[in-house]
């Protein structure tokens, strides 16, 4: 079933279409992953969407099972945090490596998504969305990564190609090229600022009094 949402705040207003249950993408942006997937199954890779569009309220579910441990929560270097012995700044500093700040996720504008090979997952196995999946060369991930690096695709890039001060590297995260740029120049700081100021998450508070840095840091 069609469903609409405001791609800016993960709230209502534009036109998400359904790929399979319980996965949407942005009504542009379908046929062309349609076409990706075809060439990735020419070569033999079942590429497949994880997580597509994903609204307010399931990205703020992802960041407070991390916050209370119900979820595992990595730092930078991909070590898992002791919840129960870690200081709030380190909580938060981990959780930002990985996680987009609910309200600023790129998965709010339905153009993004995480993909992986499914025929690499059988007999019980499971997604990790680990780098170790996709760089290693025994990863699960590391052949149809390496054919979409080699690919090219004018139609998707990946944002966090790179390790950097913001979100980790994630090359299971894809974007729409053309559709997803509309929300880049148009997510502004008082967008940003104004779902610090009424939307209800932990740390927002904290990220609120320094939202300079951190609008720099992890805008979408």
């Amino acid at each position: 079933m069609d469903i609409s949402f405001d791609a800016l705040t993960g709230r209502s207003i534009h036109r998400l279409i359904t790929y399979k249950e319980k996965v949407w993408v942005h009504d542009s942006v379908l046929d062309d992953f349609l076409d990706l997937q075809k060439e990735c199954r020419d070569q033999g890779y079942d590429l497949e969407i994880a997580s597509g569009f994903r609204g307010y309220e399931r990205q703020k579910s992802i960041w407070e099972e991390k916050v209370i441990g119900e979820r595992p929560l990595y730092d930078r270097e991909g070590v898992l945090v002791d919840i129960d012995h870690a200081s709030e700044s380190e909580i938060l500093e981990a959780l930002l490596a990985w996680s987009a700040i609910p309200g600023a996720s790129r998965h709010h504008w339905g153009t993004d998504m995480d993909v992986y090979d499914k025929a690499s997952f059988k007999d019980g196995k499971k997604l990790q969305l680990t780098i170790e999946e996709y760089i290693d060369p025994d990863g699960p991930c590391f052949e149809m990564n390496q054919f979409l690096e080699s690919l090219h695709d004018p139609d998707f890039f990946r944002p966090y190609e790179k390790e950097g001060t913001g979100v980790q590297a994630e090359p299971w995260h894809y974007s729409h090229v053309k559709i997803s740029k509309f929300y880049e120049q148009n997510y502004t700081k008082q967008i940003f600022k104004k779902n610090l100021e009424t939307l209800d998450f932990s740390f927002a508070e904290e990220i609120l009094k320094n939202i300079d840095s951190y609008f720099e840091r992890f805008r979408p």
